[in-house]
């Protein structure tokens, strides 16, 4: 029976008596404590009479000798006559005779006349109207004031002769001697603190008895307490690491003047030292009972303790994932059936965790090495290779897919299985192919450079080349590889892997099967990750410019249109070009905000430009996400609308690709942009999906011809075929054509030939900034205010 654990844990729970001791040690002490700060509390309220009763004394006595001097007739006489000297001799034999610091004369005008303080002072305002006021009704006025930043007990009373000709201000001031003697006189040792306070509820103690360091706690404490008691119940503020019973007694003050409070608090720490002897003989009486019951556990703690320790022993190891030291329990009781358990337990942990790491490094289905073993392989690696070369190969299996779609997954799988097992079977046994992801395995050829590993891929690239027998069908599948070698491509494993997946990318994107990554075209370089933080703050910062080409009406060479064509002046790549950066906008996101900026300025500068005289409509190109976003019309009309501009100035040119993008909801925002008055003109005509069933569906009423077919018009005659087919296309569908790329004079006459209305390009200008348009359309050959030019180009004016 004694052997039994339950036995013992019952045997322990005699002990409790103990516990019964301690609540009783700590009922008494807490009874103690909260004695004593009632007691406090009371105390602290009978201090705070004392305090009034002496303030009360002293204001009686300063009153009484104010009155005195204020009856004596030779005093009087002085002040009538404006004798100072005779006053100020006066006021001090008052303020030496009752103790005061500070003796004024005010005359009727409020105006401090004489100053024990100040005696060479000009007459200046007593800045404490109603004591004046109220002594002059009530024959005498006492507050507390903070006058010249130090508090004073102020008691004024009027010079009579027999009506009142001059007051008297009599001032003592607070000090700390003086909180000390206050302090003297408690029962309690108590800290006298007087503080002012001003509207904002800042408190700011002028005289104190409390250490530095509560000292400068008070204020913050202070102003965090939203209810500081009355004048008969202290609270408990905690200063300094250190509870006081305080009590706040606001004082009397004059109208004009700050709030000033006396402090009074008594510290906690103090309160228990009379009960320390009683402390020490209640903690003598719980060290006698603990050492008892200490006494009384210590064999059943014997018998219990070791086997306990035995098994948080072989806890820890299971839990730091060692499980082949046993646990050695010898008892015939519940510890040592427990132990029995343990081992049974780390057994089944052992065998589980192998599980578990083999099928955490390894792929299910084909059971090899799966990406997350793969890269620690790598780094390792390169960890030991120093200068040797590594090479990783990421080969990319196309058509799973649609093989998952049509066969099945489990056929899909099995084609996984059967290309994992060529793959092994191609390579050394020192090599490593894992399973990359789905459709992709790696291989880690340690110590290959690109010249040995060259012979490998055309051989795994070959065996492609035959169709796959899976379950009995015959699978044609194609594979992509790309490679990245150590260390002239990265020196860790994520760093390679990346860079053989960029060179995957490269090697579709070129319809190749093999490349090896190259830096130059990396499409993912950090430059261009920087490159994407710094547009928006270029947008912010003022950095994207707008350039104007000039458009030309061909039938009239005159000036009608400008498009424009938006520039990046960087602070540090300099001037960049629209291709560097509109695709990386459209890309983050950032493009409908540069499109906002682009929208922003371009109508500002129609209405500058209208302002001035000058007729002309601006282009402004739209990306693909623009025509997504539902809401662009309305901020366009929010534009036009703040900027007073119609519509129809502003025409909006749209590419092929992006209206294909999203077919629905570009033509939704094109059909609302249409109705609202905009030319909608679509660029970069024919080198995109245009059909003639297309445009005639589109709310579009012209076509930009791409320069690529215009650049050579005078010389190439199949350039002129194809313009010509266009601008027949576009008139036969109701709709303008401009041809940009307009290079020569022969280029320009061909298109007027053919009916082409409007033209661009750097015969007839290049982009230019703003100020330039002016210029350009007021003194160039095209500018719609010069004579109008026969068909031969002479002016009508001259011919």
């Amino acid at each position: 029976m004694f052997k039994s654990f339950q036995t013992k844990l019952a045997l322990f729970f005699t002990a409790l008596f103990l516990l019964l001791q301690g609540a009783a040690f700590f009922s008494v002490r807490e009874a103690i404590v909260q004695n004593i700060f009632d007691q406090s509390r009371d105390q602290l309220v009978a201090a705070n009479r004392i305090f009034a009763e002496r303030i009360q004394t002293r204001v009686a006595a300063l009153s009484e000798g104010a009155q005195i001097l204020a009856s004596d007739f030779g005093f009087r006489t002085a002040v009538a006559t404006n004798d100072k000297p005779t006053v100020l001799s006066a006021l001090n034999n008052l303020g030496a005779r009752i103790s005061a610091n500070r003796v004024m004369l005010i005359n009727l005008d409020y105006e401090v006349v004489a100053d024990t303080g100040n005696p060479d002072a000009q007459p200046t305002e007593f800045p404490f109207f109603d004591l004046v006021d109220r002594a002059e009704t009530e024959d005498r006025a006492e507050a507390f004031t903070n006058l010249d930043g130090l508090i004073y007990e102020m008691v004024v009373v009027p010079v009579l002769a027999p009506v009142p000709i001059a007051y008297i201000a009599i001032g003592i001031q607070i000090d700390t001697a003086f909180a000390e003697d206050l302090r003297a006189q408690s029962t309690l040792p108590l800290d006298v603190t007087f503080v002012t306070g001003d509207s904002g509820g800042a408190w700011t103690p002028t005289v104190s008895t409390l250490a530095a360091d509560a000292q400068a706690d008070l204020p913050v404490v202070l102003s965090e307490q939203n209810d500081l008691g009355d004048e008969e119940t202290p609270v408990t503020l905690a200063l300094a690491g250190s509870d006081y019973v305080t009590l706040v007694q606001p004082l009397q003050t004059p109208e004009q003047g700050d709030g000033i409070n006396v402090i009074l608090q008594y510290s906690l720490d103090l309160a228990p030292i009379p009960y320390q002897p009683l402390f020490v003989v209640l903690g003598a009486l719980a060290a006698i009972a603990l050492a008892v019951s200490l006494l009384g556990s210590i064999g059943i703690a014997r018998s219990v303790s070791k086997p306990i320790r035995t098994l948080d022993a072989a806890a820890r190891r299971i839990q730091a994932g060692a499980c082949d030291e046993k646990v050695s329990v010898s008892q015939g009781d519940e510890i040592g059936r427990l132990g029995e358990t343990f081992n049974q337990m780390m057994d089944g942990i052992a065998e589980r965790e192998a599980r578990i790491e083999h099928q955490s490094l390894h792929d299910a289905a084909t059971g090899l090495p799966n990406r997350v073993y793969f890269e620690r392989q790598l780094n390792e690696c390169v960890a030991k290779a120093g200068q040797d070369a590594v090479t990783v190969l990421l080969v990319e299996i196309g058509r799973v897919s649609e093989i998952n779609y049509t066969l099945g997954h489990e056929t899909g799988e099995d084609l996984i299985r059967i290309i994992g097992d060529r793959l092994q079977a191609m390579v050394k046994k020192s090599d490593t192919v894992a399973r990359h992801s789905s459709t992709m395995f790696s291989i880690l050829m340690p110590g290959a450079s690109a010249i040995d590993v060259r012979p490998i891929v055309d051989r795994i690239l070959e065996s492609f080349e035959d169709a796959v027998p899976v379950a009995g069908i015959q699978l044609d599948v194609t594979a992509a590889i790309g490679e990245a070698c150590y260390p002239d491509h990265g020196e860790d494993a994520r760093t390679l892997l990346q860079r053989a997946d960029t060179a995957i990318y490269e090697a579709k994107a070129s319809s190749r099967l093999f490349a090896t990554y190259d830096p130059e075209a990396d499409p993912h370089k950090p430059e261009r990750l920087t490159m994407m933080g710094e547009l928006r703050k270029g947008l912010d910062n003022g950095e994207f410019k707008f350039f104007y080409q000039p458009k030309v009406d061909i039938a009239a060479e005159k000036i009608t249109h400008v498009e424009a064509l938006v520039r990046w002046i960087h602070p540090e790549r300099g001037f960049m070009p629209p291709d560097d950066f509109i695709p990386l906008a459209e890309q983050t996101g950032n493009v409908q905000k540069l499109t906002q900026w682009a929208l922003d300025t371009a109508i500002a500068q129609a209405r500058a430009w209208q302002d001035s005289g000058i007729d002309i409509m601006i282009a402004v190109n739209l990306s693909a996400r623009d025509l997504t976003n539902r809401k662009l019309p309305d901020q366009i009309a929010v534009l036009l609308e703040k900027y007073g501009v119609s519509a129809s100035r502003i025409v909006l040119e749209i590419t092929e690709s992006a209206i294909m993008d999203d077919r629905d909801n570009a033509m939704a925002v094109l059909t609302t942009l249409n109705k609202m008055g905009h030319t909608l003109s679509i660029d970069d005509y024919g080198t995109g999906y245009s059909s003639m069933a297309y445009l005639k569906a589109l709310p579009v009423q012209e076509i930009k011809i791409d320069k690529s077919f215009v650049l050579k018009l005078a010389t190439n005659a199949e350039d002129e075929i194809l313009v010509r087919s266009t601008i027949d296309l576009g008139h036969n569908l109701g709709l303008k054509v401009v041809a940009e790329g307009v290079e020569d004079e022969e280029s320009l006459q061909i298109l007027k030939k053919y009916g082409c209305e409007t033209g661009q390009g750097y015969f007839i200008s290049k982009p230019v900034p703003p100020e330039d348009i002016e210029t350009f359309y007021r003194e160039s050959r095209w500018s719609p205010l010069s004579a109008q030019p026969n068909g031969d180009g002479t002016d009508a004016e001259t011919t």
